[in-house]
C-alpha cells in the first residue's frame, strides 16, 4: 500500500495518508504484534514510498561503514566533522546520523 501523506479519504474525510505516514515513521517495533498481523493481512508495508527495502538499507549501511573503516585507516580516527567529505562522499553527515540514531536508541541492534 503506497500513498502520499496528504491523502484524504473522500467518503469519510479521514486523513489516511497521515495515519499511514505516522505508522511508517513509528515502525513495526512500536506496534503490538496483533496490530502488526492485522496490518500485514491487508498488505500494509512499513517501507516508505521511494525508500529502499531493509536488505538494501543493510547493504547501503555496510557501504558507508566500509568507507568509515577506510577513513580510519587513512587518518587513524573516526572523529569526523558533520560537513567532512571523504572520497567524494558526505561521510561526516552519515556519521552524524549514526550518532544521532544511537543517542535516540534508534540504531539497529546489529550495528
Amino acid at each position: 500500500m503506497q500513498m502520499k501523506s496528504s491523502y484524504v479519504d473522500n467518503e469519510t474525510g479521514i486523513k489516511l495518508g497521515q495515519i499511514v505516514s505516522n505508522l511508517r515513521n513509528r515502525g513495526p517495533k512500536d506496534i503490538s504484534a496483533e496490530k502488526r498481523r492485522d496490518l500485514e493481512q491487508v498488505g500494509f508495508s512499513f517501507d516508505r514510498v521511494g525508500q529502499p527495502r531493509r536488505n538494501q538499507l543493510g547493504d547501503l549501511w555496510q557501504k558507508w561503514f566500509k568507507l568509515l573503516q577506510d577513513y580510519q585507516t587513512v587518518f587513524g580516527h573516526t572523529c569526523l566533522h558533520q560537513n567532512e567529505v571523504f572520497y567524494g562522499q558526505k561521510l561526516g553527515s552519515w556519521v552524524a546520523n549514526q550518532r544521532h540514531a544511537y543517542a535516540r536508541n534508534n540504531l539497529h541492534e546489529d550495528r
